[in-house]
């Protein structure tokens, strides 16, 4: 499925001729009766005529309601009249979903990978109306007669001068980088929407902004958080001269009495080196933080909206996370402007469209092969190369299963759920591999702590992470809130049950943007559970009222500036405005640190070291720059920064 602004020269390897044959049956003189029975089934009414109407909660972005058309034996058309889903993900499935149910007449159709909130609720949404004609839902459901898809032998050839392979943040983030220095792209991504997992996170991005972070304050216990940084011995030379960099700043911060939230960008690379447990390539440490604020002033020009107060994503180690205005809408509020911006240049999207392959010529590679929903197969050709950025493998249970060799998780088994969309399968890795990349770390494999446990959908109450408290089913904290992502998920799978709850109160819900109806919707739903005293949400919760309770006036004390045992250092509000909620969360794999081994100039290397000429990759699809821990609010500047970078550099 091809999607462009701008027309780019298509040019047919080989002439495509489709011959329809039909061919004559005779009919049987001698038909039988079961036959004309069967012909009089199938004639009969299905449906009262008119056109009905229904409304269906559930959607990410809200109600979807509908409008559906029948006559007596078909359903004639499915309208949208209201819903309130992105265009990237949910507003994938709203266009889909209609029109396959019209054409096939059946209500057995495939929900939309990446939007099955928006898919579930659209779907309920037609069965109400079709319910209201008078329909067999359960014969509608009943499994259609799939049209075999038949490979066309012939190739599409698409010339242009870059081939990404992705259309994620990293992708874009590249195809607009190429564009502004005055080349074209064609962007090849097999699933039906844009956005990889980057439309599934938070969105936010860690970089040092002393603009924005000089206006707020520095905890004691987040200066001597620094401290213990500057006391640990050197790895190697650059991270002395981190260390030391960091050292001058702070006796400057002392000098002049200062009491503002410090932050530098050395320091974002020692705690990303220290926390990625010195396995990192400081290289492309410095070269990513180096780039961090750029790359949001770079998103801000084309449309992205961060908020001016500097937060803090779990796992992320320090307020250095920039926060989008969008919040609500996560990562879409990235890709969007992004992909809006690359379709008005010299960028043509080609969605649903597999990469199998590279293709190389004289040892440089040239393109890539791929292959269309509807079996066309492509030859796409890259006059300067192909930039690899479909992602990582969190998908893919099986390469997750075989590359589970750190020691640090027992399982990665289908028991374990992922944040990831269901396209973040490896592809951009094992097509490397097979010319010769090399790959690293891909032992190094990320948890996510928050996912939500009594529904995989989301909704569930987070709040301000600096304000959360996070407690088993005894009511008893059990981890710092602050620490890494891994740490906070190795404690929680060695909770009883395997999983954790979060607290919050009415005050740090409604200041992350929550309002009532949502609030009520979450405890209807089950979501959640409230309580309008500590007492009552303990109950809720099937935990020791007067355990909680207990929990919560200690959090509170070391709020207010008591050392906490457990050692968390950043702190916001006390938990004591009612009403009080709670949610459940456990572990999923979130990201693999593994992947294409890369320079800084996003130059795919061999197994020798040596760059392979005209393959270049950026985003979670490399390996080398997380270590064995990403701290939180670093991927996507990871994947704009180098999207950026691999553009530039396939340009030179």
């Amino acid at each position: 499925m091809r999607f462009s602004r701008k027309s780019l020269s298509l040019l047919l390897v080989f002439v495509m001729i489709v011959g329809m044959i039909t061919g004559c049956a005779q009919t049987d003189p001698a038909q039988t009766s079961e036959s004309l029975a069967e012909q009089a089934e199938e004639k009969k009414v299905l449906f009262k005529p008119g056109t009905y109407m229904a409304t269906a909660e559930g959607g990410y972005g809200g109600p979807i309601s509908v409008s559906v058309t029948v006559s007596e034996t078909e359903i004639e058309e499915i309208k949208v009249t209201e819903h309130k889903e992105t265009e990237s993900i949910g507003g994938i499935a709203i266009s889909q979903i209609p029109e396959a149910i019209v054409k096939t007449q059946s209500l057995d159709v495939d929900a939309v990978s990446g939007a099955t909130l928006a898919s579930r609720t659209l779907l309920t949404a037609i069965k109400d109306a079709l319910m209201q004609s008078g329909a067999d839902i359960d014969k509608l459901m009943a499994a259609q007669q799939k049209e075999e898809t038949i490979s066309n032998t012939d190739t599409v050839r698409v010339e242009t001068d870059v081939v990404i392979v992705g259309a994620g943040a990293a992708g874009f983030a590249a195809a607009v980088k190429i564009n502004e220095l005055g080349g074209s792209t064609v962007i090849v991504e097999k699933m039906p929407y844009v956005g990889g997992n980057t439309i599934r996170a938070g969105g936010a991005m860690n970089a040092a902004d002393p603009e924005r972070q000089n206006k707020q304050n520095m905890s004691k216990s987040e200066y001597d958080a620094i401290l213990e940084l500057l006391e640990i011995e050197p790895k190697n030379d650059t991270m002395k001269r981190w260390q030391d960099s960091v050292r001058a700043d702070l006796a400057t911060y002392n000098n002049e009495k200062s009491d503002y939230l410090y932050d530098s960008v050395d320091l974002h690379k020692l705690q990303s080196y220290v926390d990625g447990d010195y396995v990192g390539n400081v290289e492309l440490i410095e070269y990513l933080c180096d780039h961090a604020l750029e790359s949001i002033h770079w998103l801000e020009g084309k449309g992205v909206e961060f908020e001016d107060e500097i937060g803090m994503v779990v796992g992320a180690i320090w307020r250095r996370s920039h926060m989008l205005v969008r919040a609500r809408e996560m990562g879409v509020a990235i890709i969007e402007p992004l992909q809006q911006v690359a379709m008005d240049g010299e960028t043509e999207l080609y969605l649903q469209t597999k990469a199998t392959e590279l293709i190389e010529n004289n040892g440089r590679v040239t393109g890539v092969k791929a292959v269309g929903n509807d079996g066309t197969n492509y030859e796409f050709i890259g006059a300067k190369g192909v930039i690899m950025a479909t992602g990582g493998f969190g998908a893919n249970i099986e390469m997750r299963q075989e590359y589970n060799t750190s020691g640090k998780w027992a399982t990665l088994g289908e028991e374990i759920p992922t944040t990831n969309h269901p396209g973040a399968t490896g592809d951009g890795i094992v097509m490397g591999q097979a010319i010769g990349a090399d790959i690293i770390d891909m032992d190094q494999i990320q948890l996510m702590p928050m996912w939500p446990k009594t529904s995989g959908e989301g909704g569930h109450m987070t709040g301000v992470i600096t304000n959360l408290m996070y407690v088993n089913e005894n009511g008893e904290r059990f981890v710092k809130e602050d620490g890494r992502r891994d740490e906070i998920s190795i404690a929680a799978l060695e909770q009883p049950g395997g999983y954790y709850w979060i607290v919050n109160d009415y005050a740090d819900a409604t200041d992350n943007g929550l309002k009532d109806d949502y609030l009520a919707a979450g405890v209807a739903s089950g979501r959640c559970v409230m309580g309008n005293t500590i007492e009552e949400l303990a109950v809720a919760m099937g935990t020791d009222p007067d355990s909680l309770k207990k929990t919560v006036e200690e959090f509170n004390r070391y709020v207010d500036g008591e050392k906490d045992p457990l050692g968390r250092s950043v702190f916001g509000k006390r938990i004591e405005t009612g009403p009080f909620y709670a949610s459940t969360f456990s572990p999923a794999v979130h990201h693999t640190m593994g992947g294409l081994r890369v320079n800084t100039f996003a130059q795919v290397l061999n197994n020798a070291g040596t760059p392979i000429e005209g393959l270049y990759a950026a985003g979670e699809v490399t390996g080398g720059l997380h270590g064995a821990n990403r701290i939180g609010g670093n991927a996507v500047p990871d994947a704009i920064v180098n999207g950026m970078n691999a553009g530039e550099n396939i340009m030179k």
